[in-house]
């Protein structure tokens, strides 16, 4: 991975938590970190493809703009970066609706 970019570091052995602070935007299959991400105000994507069977929680629960594809995880992260006003909109109204959600 470190080979396609020079933006790109591989690490190990550190804690996801730290690293948020200092991300754009966060990049997630199906980890409760999205939750992290999320408090400390950066834009969450989530995925799964290739596809996994457990599919990903954050789909179904909100909170994250989910995309389904190569092609869909491209044009989230060019609108996050771009600071597009209806996609920034929309990941306040995810997060909001994710961090408040009243239980019936």
């Amino acid at each position: 991975l470190s080979e396609l970019s020079d933006k790109v570091r591989v690490v190990q052995n550190i804690d996801t938590n730290h690293l948020l602070y200092l991300c754009t935007l966060y990049l997630t299959r199906n980890s409760g970190s999205a939750i992290y991400g999320m408090m400390y105000g950066k834009p969450c994507i989530s995925h799964n493809f290739p596809p996994r069977p457990f599919g990903t929680y954050h789909e179904y629960l909100g909170g994250t703009i989910h995309s389904n594809n190569e092609k869909e995880l491209i044009n989230s992260v060019s609108l996050i970066l771009k600071k597009d006003r209806l996609t920034m909109e929309s990941i306040k109204a995810r997060k909001k609706n994710f961090m408040f959600r009243q239980n019936p």
